[in-house]
């Protein structure tokens, strides 16, 4: 009986390390806006949020999240740094009418970008 608790216990580690593991592979880094910005249609407020990703590219589907809550959904393409750049940055394209639309994201420590197009959806917030 003690034999196949120890088993048990053993295949729960496994399991666990497994799991801790691909948590630490999420495709995700963090952003701060400065100010309300576009993602696609969906206006974002200004403040700290986490942007996820789903695949591996060229085109990706993206979650921007604030705390747990999904606040926009799009898709971008993924795509590598040719020169990484030293932090993660914001890039945004102002509009002629004031909007701030978000066109690229560098993640810095990833060397990638993801870069969104003019056929954005988004949805949420």
């Amino acid at each position: 009986m003690k034999f196949w608790k120890n088993v048990a216990l053993a295949m729960t580690l496994a399991v666990s390390l497994v799991l801790v593991a691909q948590a630490a592979e999420t495709n995700q880094g963090n952003i701060t806006l400065s100010a309300i910005s576009q993602v696609g249609s969906q206006p974002i407020k200004a403040g700290d949020y986490t942007v996820q990703w789903e695949g591996s590219g060229p085109s990706v589907q993206v979650k921007i999240l604030r705390g747990k809550k999904v606040v926009a959904t799009s898709t971008a393409n993924l795509v590598q740094q040719n020169a990484p750049s030293a932090r993660d940055e914001v890039h945004l394209r102002v509009q002629d009418n004031g909007t701030r639309m978000v066109e690229r994201i560098d993640f810095a420590k990833r060397g990638v970008s993801l870069v969104f197009g003019e056929t954005q959806s988004s949805t949420g917030q």
